[in-house]
């Protein structure tokens, strides 16, 4: 996965991390050969939003592009609920979802959002 790419500033100081569920190849590891188990998937989200962490501490947004499946599990993470969590969010093609806090707490922001949509949520 290519770094993530900052957008600007949040909406009302919230700490948010935006992405777009586009379809992409699945990434060729050392894993690929034997299917990408959820715990490994799980675990690079961890790292992936560990990489973003620095830059939505100042209260940036950072723009995720991932395969949905990814994005899911993404979620789970995030949340701190399992990998397998990440079969409760449907996520449509091309659906834009927004992470967020309520004062300490990860949340869901928004969900299945068009790119309209998203140009309102963060002004």
């Amino acid at each position: 996965m290519p770094p993530p790419a900052v957008l600007g500033g949040s909406k009302a100081g919230a700490q948010k991390l935006a992405w777009i569920a586009v379809a992409a190849r699945q990434r060729r590891d050392a894993d690929a050969a034997v299917g990408n188990l959820q715990h490994h998937v799980a675990a690079r989200c961890r790292r992936v939003l560990a990489r973003c962490q620095p830059t939505t501490s100042k209260g940036q947004t950072v723009a995720l592009v991932a395969h949905g499946h990814l994005l899911r599990i993404l979620t789970a993470t995030y949340l701190g609920l399992e990998a397998v969590d990440g079969k409760l969010f449907s996520l449509d093609a091309g659906g834009i979802g927004v992470l967020g806090h309520e004062r300490v707490q990860p949340v869901i922001a928004g969900w299945n959002i068009t790119p309209d949509g998203l140009a309102d949520l963060v002004k």
